[in-house]
């Protein structure tokens, strides 16, 4: 059977934007009851957990509104590109008033069908954006939105296809958080409790175990600047290019650090973020410091791991905060002795080694999905 064009507001159920209760009102926020949904949160993905959270109070006294899981998110406004971006919320959630919320009609429309349909339109809701200085989508716009759909089984059977990748790619950032936690619970057992291999007979001498000093995590790696690289700088490769998000932006020909290769986001919502990538990178607007100048890296992206809020705290600036590998350097620590940073290496590298396989097989299935899917929803192959 043809494809049909339609209004996706003629597929809904239900559309509505979202709601922001005063924060003023410190009891709209707390008890922390509902989660609260961001326009940045809004990337290409599943939401499961929210950054944010309101009260039932500051549901009730706000335009926010209680969204059923399943829905289909669309970012209208935001800083950046995130505006057309789109996500479906698998809990129950309240958005801000930044997201159009699309319940979609069981009975007219698969939703992960129109939401994979929508990931491959982002250049047509930009087109859309209208407004001054800061042009913007709205609900209407997005209600008169048309796109393609198939017969409702045909529907189906896409999204199955599709979301079988993204089941897979859901399932390894699992593993890789479980192994995240499995080495920090070392790191802070050995390095923040004290209960290191031989703390039993270690004296404590000026409040330090002996052999240990104080001193920064400059002295284990030394943070560099990374080299500012633009779109227009690109050749097509295979390079991830990690700029100030926390996925590469795009990808080119050539690298210049080494494997593995820690990187902290140095602008924008992320600034302060670190990543550890298992191959090698061009790193763009972050600060990075790599396994050639360092046989620590592992401490120290623990390290950086425990000490989030410190990296925070190192963002300057008013406009656009940014965090200098300059500070970073000179983040203080307890400094252990060589023996027992060589042990805690090679206790955390299988560990490290698994989550290097993990997101190996993430970027082949992000890879194979997203070539599948312009052709799925362009009719070129059959299902």
């Amino acid at each position: 059977m043809a494809w049909e064009k339609v209004k996706l507001g003629d597929i809904c159920a239900w559309v509505a934007s979202g709601g922001t209760p005063l924060t003023s009102k410190a009891d709209y926020y707390s008890p922390k009851e509902i989660p609260w949904l961001k326009t940045q949160e809004v990337n290409y993905c599943r939401i499961y957990e929210t950054n944010n959270q309101i009260s039932k109070k500051g549901l009730e006294n706000s335009s926010a509104k209680l969204i059923p899981a399943n829905a289909v998110i669309v970012a209208m406004y935001g800083q950046g590109d995130t505006a057309g971006r789109v996500a479906i919320n698998k809990i129950p959630l309240c958005t801000n008033q930044a997201c159009c919320n699309l319940v979609i009609d069981e009975n007219k429309a698969d939703y992960e069908f129109v939401y994979y349909n929508l990931c491959t339109l982002y250049d047509k809701l930009v087109s859309l954006k209208n407004g001054g200085a800061q042009p913007n989508l709205n609900a209407g716009l997005i209600k008169n939105l048309e796109i393609s759909l198939p017969p409702l089984s045909t529907q189906k059977r896409i999204a199955d296809i599709l979301s079988a990748y993204d089941n897979l790619i859901e399932n390894n950032q699992k593993q890789i958080k479980l192994l995240e936690e499995a080495a920090q619970r070392l790191y802070k057992q050995w390095f923040i409790d004290l209960r290191f291999p031989g703390h039993e007979t270690t004296k404590i001498v000026d409040g330090l175990p002996e052999g240990w000093r104080k001193g920064s995590i400059g002295d284990i790696a030394e943070f560099k600047r990374g080299k500012v690289i633009t779109k227009g700088d690109v050749v097509e490769g295979n390079v991830p290019v990690v700029a100030g998000g926390l996925e590469p932006a795009y990808y080119h020909n050539a690298s210049f650090t080494e494997s593995p290769v820690i990187t902290v986001s140095g602008s924008g919502a992320n600034a302060g973020f670190a990543r550890m990538y298992f191959q090698k990178i061009w790193a763009s607007d972050c600060s990075y410091v790599d396994s050639s100048a360092t046989i620590f890296i592992y401490f120290v992206y623990s390290f950086l791991k425990e000490n989030k809020k410190s990296l925070d705290s190192l963002q300057k600036g008013a406009a656009q905060p940014h965090v200098y590998a300059k500070d970073i350097n000179a983040l203080k620590l307890n400094c252990p002795p060589k023996d027992l940073l060589v042990k805690f290496e090679k206790s955390v590298k299988p560990l490290f080694d698994k989550i290097g396989k993990c997101q190996n097989v993430i970027e082949k299935s992000k890879d194979a999905r997203d070539r599948l899917l312009p052709k799925l929803m362009s009719k070129k192959m059959e299902v």
